[in-house]
C-alpha cells in the first residue's frame, strides 16, 4: 500500500488514470470507475468498437510514457490493471508492486506478459514494460489473453514458448504489426510513446475519430452553407497535434506581419505532444486560405501536457488583445494579454468555479448585450468533458464583468447552456460589435459515444462523423429567479428556408400533420406560438410534436407541459440505428412561467438527418440532441391538447435548403479538405 501511495502522490492527475479523491494512513480512496475492470468486462460479455479498442490502445500508450517519464515501472501491465470507466475512457491502476526510481518491483509480470529474459524484470525495464505493453494490445484487440487457451498450472511452458520465440500469430489483428514489434526480445520500441506513434500511423490517418488533428478549413456566406478548403494548419511532426484555438483579424498590424494591408489573419492554437502543451501562432496573407508558422513559436510555454485551446479577443480600453485558455486539470481558465500576438503577459486565472467535471477545454469570453437595456456584461463560457449531470461533457457559462485583466462572476451561479447531451465546445465568432447578438457554432455530440456512432458510409472513415448546431445567436435576458441568462436561438435561420410547408393561426386543441417526404434536405424548422394564456387562472395543456418515419415507424418526439412546471421535454429512444448504454434517450428541463404575465410561449425547432435543436421563447432553455434512425423522417405531427378556451396555437413549418447536397458530384460524393496530394476527408451521401 505504501508504494502506491508514492506512486499515486508523484503522479498526480492524468486523464488515464483512476481519479484519486484522498490519501491518508488508512489507504487511498478513489472515484469508482464502471463498468472496471477490463478483463472482467470482456469475460462478462462486454462489448467494444474497433475504434474504441484501437483508441484504448493509444491511450494506454501514452498514460505508460507518462508514467516512466516519473521514473515508475508498473511492472504488472496487462488487462486485469486496466479500468473501464463511465465515459469509456481506459484508466491503468493497481502500483502495489510497482519499482520506483529503479528499486525492485515487489510484483513480477503474469506469464504470457512478463519478458522472456529475467534480467529484463528484476527490476523492471522499460524493454519488459513495452513487452508487456504489446501483449496488452493483444489483449485489448482480441478481447482474450495472449496463450489465453493456456491454464494457470501451464505458466512454465507459456515462458518456455516464449523463450523460443513462439507468440500466438497476430498477421491477421488489428494493430498486429504492432504487437509483434513490442514483442522483440532484442527491443525494437525504445518508450512508450514510440508504440503510441506507431498505432497512430497504422491506423487509417484519415479515420473519423479523435486524433492526428490538424486545422481543416470551410468558408461560407451564411454560416449554413459551407464549403472545404485546403487544410489550413499541418502539424510540423508524426508527434504533434494541432489542437483547438482561435483566429483574429489584426487590422492594425499590431503583429508586424501585415505592412502593406488591414485584413491580415492570425491563427492562435495549441501545439500538443506527449510532453506538453504549448501555444503557436501562424499568420496568413491571403484571407486565411493558407498560413505560415511564426519562426519564434511557442508564444506561450508550458511544462504540462494540460494546458490548451486559446480564445483571443481584441479589448478596446486597454488596446490589448486577451487570450483566455484553459488549465484543464486544474479547473483554471488563464488570461494573458498582448499588444502584439508575439509576446503574451499571464494576468490572472478564474479558478474552480461552476461544474468541474474532470477538466476544463475551450473556454471563451466575450461582451454580450442585455435586452431591452444599453448594457452589456460579459460571459465567460467552459465546456467540461467527463462530468456532465447527464453524463459526458457539457458545457457551461458564468454572467458577470471584465476589467482588462480580470473576470468576476456576478453570482455563484454556473448555468447550462443546453439540457440535452450534444452540445460541447461551442466557440463565439470574432469581431462582432458588442450592440448586436453574439453568434456561436457549437460542437453537437458527447465524449461519451462520438467515436463510435454511426456515419454515412458502412467502413472507416466512410461519410460524415458528428455534426455542427445550427449558428446560434445569444444576448442576455433577466429571468425571474434565475436572473440574467444567455438565450439561445437558431441565427438567421429563414435565410435558408426554401419553402412554407404549413401555415395555421388559429390552430386552439387539434392536430396537424406535414408530409415533408419531397423535401430534398429532409430538414425543416417549426415555429409554434401559445397565446391567450390566462395568467391568474391554472394553466393546463400540453403541445407534443413528433417526427416520424413513414417506411419504418421509428421516430423522435417532445413537447412541452403548459402548466405550473412547464416541462420542455424530448425523446430519441424510438430509432433504431445506434444502440449505446450512454446513449441516453429522455430529457426534460423546467421553463418558469413569464412572472409579467403576458400568457405567451413559443416554441422552435430545426429537424435534420440525425440531428434536432429545440429552443423555448427565444432560448431560454434549449435542447440538442443527435438520433440514428435506419430510414429519414419524413413526417411531422403536432398536436395540442388540454389548452384554456381563451388560448390559441399559431404554427409555421418551413423546408430547408440543403447544405451539402448541391455540392455533390455525380457518385453523391461531397469533397472535403483537400491537400495538395488531394482529397483527403471525401464523404459521400
Amino acid at each position: 500500500m505504501e508504494i502506491e501511495k508514492r506512486v499515486y502522490r508523484r503522479l498526480g492527475k492524468h486523464q488515464h488514470l483512476p481519479v484519486v479523491i484522498d490519501i491518508d494512513e488508512y489507504g487511498i480512496y478513489m472515484e469508482r470507475a464502471d463498468p472496471g475492470c477490463l478483463r472482467l468486462y470482456y469475460k462478462e460479455g462486454g462489448k467494444a468498437t474497433p475504434e474504441e479498442r484501437i483508441k484504448w490502445c493509444q491511450d494506454v500508450a501514452e498514460v505508460l510514457h507518462y508514467v516512466h517519464r516519473n521514473n515508475i515501472r508498473h511492472a504488472d501491465l496487462s488487462g486485469k490493471n486496466l479500468l473501464i470507466d463511465s465515459a469509456r475512457s481506459i484508466l491503468l491502476c493497481d502500483f502495489s508492486g510497482s519499482s520506483i526510481d529503479d528499486d525492485r518491483a515487489t510484483i513480477v509480470a503474469e506469464a504470457g506478459f512478463r519478458h522472456p529474459d529475467e534480467r529484463e524484470y528484476r527490476p523492471p525495464t522499460i524493454r519488459a514494460e513495452i513487452h508487456a505493453l504489446g501483449s496488452t494490445i493483444y489483449e485489448i484487440v482480441t478481447g482474450r489473453k495472449p496463450f489465453h487457451e493456456k491454464t494457470e498450472e501451464q505458466e512454465r511452458e507459456v515462458d518456455k514458448l516464449m523463450k523460443e520465440g513462439e507468440y500466438p500469430d497476430v498477421n491477421e489483428l488489428p494493430l498486429g504489426d504492432v504487437i509483434a514489434k513490442c514483442w522483440k526480445r532484442d527491443g525494437f520500441f525504445n518508450s512508450a510513446a514510440d508504440v503510441a506513434e506507431e498505432i497512430t500511423r497504422s491506423n487509417n490517418p484519415t479515420a473519423n475519430i479523435a486524433g492526428n488533428q490538424h486545422w481543416g478549413h470551410a468558408t461560407s456566406r451564411d454560416l449554413y452553407t459551407w464549403t472545404n478548403q485546403q487544410i489550413a494548419i499541418f502539424p510540423g511532426s508524426p508527434t504533434e497535434g494541432i489542437f483547438s484555438g482561435s483566429a483574429v483579424v489584426d487590422s492594425n498590424n499590431t503583429s508586424g506581419f501585415f505592412p502593406n494591408q488591414t485584413n491580415g489573419i492570425v491563427a492562435i492554437y495549441t501545439v500538443h505532444t506527449r510532453e506538453r502543451e504549448v501555444q503557436d501562432i501562424a499568420y496568413s496573407l491571403d484571407g486565411g486560405y493558407t498560413f505560415t508558422k511564426y519562426a519564434n513559436n511557442p508564444v506561450v510555454g508550458s511544462n504540462s501536457t494540460q494546458f490548451r485551446d486559446p480564445k483571443v479577443i481584441w479589448y478596446a480600453p486597454t488596446q490589448r488583445w486577451i487570450m483566455v485558455i484553459a488549465y484543464p486539470v486544474d479547473f483554471e481558465i488563464g488570461i494573458f494579454s498582448s499588444q502584439n500576438l508575439r509576446e503574451w503577459t499571464h494576468e490572472s486565472n478564474f479558478t474552480r468555479y461552476g461544474l468541474t467535471g474532470w477538466q476544463y477545454e475551450c473556454p471563451n469570453m466575450v461582451q454580450v448585450r442585455v435586452e431591452n437595456s444599453t448594457e452589456t456584461r460579459w460571459v465567460m463560457l467552459v465546456s467540461i468533458n467527463p462530468g456532465a449531470p447527464l453524463g459526458g461533457s457539457i458545457s457551461w457559462y458564468a454572467v458577470g464583468t471584465f476589467n482588462g485583466t480580470h473576470f468576476e462572476s456576478q453570482d455563484s451561479i454556473a448555468k447550462l447552456t443546453d439540457f440535452a447531451k450534444d452540445n460541447y465546445a461551442g466557440q463565439f465568432f470574432y469581431g462582432i460589435g458588442e450592440d448586436k447578438d453574439q453568434v456561436t457554432l457549437n460542437w453537437a455530440s458527447n465524449w461519451q459515444y462520438t467515436n463510435v456512432v454511426p456515419t454515412a458510409g458502412t467502413e472507416l472513415g466512410d461519410g460524415f462523423r458528428s455534426v455542427m448546431t445550427v449558428p446560434r445567436g445569444h444576448f442576455l435576458r433577466e429571468l425571474p429567479r434565475v436572473g440574467l441568462s444567455l438565450m439561445s436561438y437558431p441565427w438567421g435561420i429563414r435565410k435558408i428556408a426554401e419553402s412554407q410547408l404549413a401555415s395555421n393561426n388559429s390552430l386552439g386543441n387539434g392536430t396537424v400533420l406535414i408530409d415533408y417526404a419531397a423535401v430534398k434536405s429532409k430538414a425543416i424548422y417549426f415555429e409554434a406560438n401559445v397565446t391567450g394564456l390566462d395568467a391568474a387562472a391554472t394553466l393546463q395543456g400540453t403541445l407534443n410534436f413528433t417526427f416520424s418515419s413513414s417506411n419504418t415507424g421509428e421516430y423522435i418526439t417532445g413537447g412541452f407541459f403548459i402548466q405550473p412546471d412547464n416541462n420542455l421535454w424530448l425523446d430519441r429512444g424510438h430509432t433504431n440505428g445506434f444502440e449505446n448504454p450512454y446513449f441516453t434517450d429522455k430529457f426534460s428541463a423546467t421553463a418558469l412561467y413569464n412572472e409579467n404575465g403576458d400568457g405567451e410561449f413559443r416554441i422552435s425547432g430545426v429537424v435534420d438527418r440525425s440531428i434536432v435543436e429545440v429552443f423555448l421563447n427565444e432560448g431560454e432553455i434549449s435542447a440538442t440532441s443527435v438520433f440514428f434512425s435506419t430510414q429519414p423522417l419524413d413526417t411531422m405531427g403536432l398536436r395540442v391538447r388540454g389548452l384554456n378556451e381563451s388560448a390559441t396555437v399559431s404554427i409555421g413549418v418551413w423546408a430547408l435548403r440543403a447544405a451539402w447536397l448541391d455540392q455533390a458530384d455525380v457518385n453523391g460524393t461531397v469533397a472535403g479538405n483537400f491537400t495538395e496530394e488531394g482529397n483527403s476527408t471525401a464523404v459521400g451521401l
